[in-house]
């Protein structure tokens, strides 16, 4: 699992908005609207903590194209290597209001990870299952262009990698998809009443001492 990192530099009031923004967007989107405190659906209260996560991936091909004829008019272009780098980043941010190693912390982390989890698993479910898939439908894409012309061949290598990307953004689409799946169920009234109760308690044991 890729690490976090991690930002305790900002205001509960810059986390609710600034930078922030998009993220809160995407939140609210699900139904959310409230983050890290929770109170009831419909209300905003400011943001303790945040968990934002993309994905980027970066390909590499190395093709080749054999003869086919005695004459070298006609020529098997394919695939020799595809690498493929998939990268998940998140970075944790908790407002700086909350002491480091308090009970209110470790609380707001919890749920913080719980997204940094499920982006991860995202990630890996299918990255795996295309790296599963990918011999298979680099097969597919040669064979269903054949054999070329030898002035052909540059065309179809092109031909070849883009229909290898637009494979490959499926997948991608996949992880996103997923992703927003999982955190939706992280980001229920249920687990932010639960957020805040567990603050609340860790709040009276603190004044209790």
């Amino acid at each position: 699992m890729p690490e976090a990192t991690y930002d305790y530099t900002q205001s509960s009031k810059e986390l609710t908005s600034g930078q922030m923004d998009k993220t809160v967007e995407w939140i609210k989107e699900q139904g959310i609207q409230s983050v890290g405190v929770a109170e009831h659906l419909g209300q905003f209260v400011s943001i303790r903590g945040l968990a934002s996560g993309g994905y980027a991936y970066a390909m590499d091909y190395k093709m080749q194209a054999k003869v086919v004829d005695k004459y070298g008019v006609y020529y098997c272009p394919y695939l020799t290597e595809v690498n493929i780098d998939l990268f998940y980043a998140t970075k944790i941010f908790i407002a700086k209001e909350i002491p480091q190693n308090s009970c209110e912390f470790h609380e707001v982390m919890k749920h913080e990870w719980k997204h940094h989890t499920a982006n991860t698993l995202a990630i890996k479910t299918y990255s795996d299952r295309l790296e599963k898939d990918l011999p298979s439908i680099a097969r597919d894409i040669e064979l269903r262009h054949g054999y070329v012309d030898r002035s052909q061949v540059e065309r179809t290598f092109t031909e070849i990698k883009r229909s290898v990307k637009d494979m490959i953004d499926i997948y991608y689409d996949s992880i996103w998809r997923d992703s927003r799946q999982r955190n939706a169920l992280i980001d229920t009234p249920e687990e932010y009443h639960r957020v805040d109760g567990a603050i609340n308690l860790c709040e009276k044991e603190r004044r209790s001492k």
